[in-house]
């Protein structure tokens, strides 16, 4: 009897052993994500910054398009839709754009399947 109580109590520290292991691989794994995520958002911001140092006639914009515009590219369904939506979320914050244009303008960017 106190065989089988010490073999269940190994067991159960095995157990817990095990799903402290599980616990501390997806606390990593998370963290890695956290600091892809922030990685992508660096070089977003980064690219965002360069681009706005580009010369005024790039992509030959029409005289009222605003410079911020030509920086948020029409959505590419290759991409990321969430991440094409902080994207475009903080060009709007970072260029003051007011709530009520803000739809009118995702809506011309937006293409094919996004549109639905």
């Amino acid at each position: 009897e106190k065989e089988r109580e010490r073999k269940y109590a190994m067991g159960e520290k095995e157990r817990e052993r095990k799903h402290a292991m599980e616990e501390k691989e997806r606390e990593r794994k998370h963290a890695e994500e956290e600091k892809d995520r922030e990685r992508k958002h660096a070089l977003e911001m980064e690219k965002t910054r360069a681009e706005q140092n580009l010369p005024d006639n790039t992509n030959n914009p029409s005289p009222t398009t605003h410079k911020w515009e030509r920086l948020c590219p029409p959505y590419d369904e290759s991409r990321d839709i969430a991440e094409y939506f902080l994207t475009f979320e903080r060009l709007c914050n970072l260029h003051t754009i007011p709530d009520d244009h803000k739809m009118t303008i995702l809506v011309a960017k937006l293409t094919g399947s996004a549109l639905d």
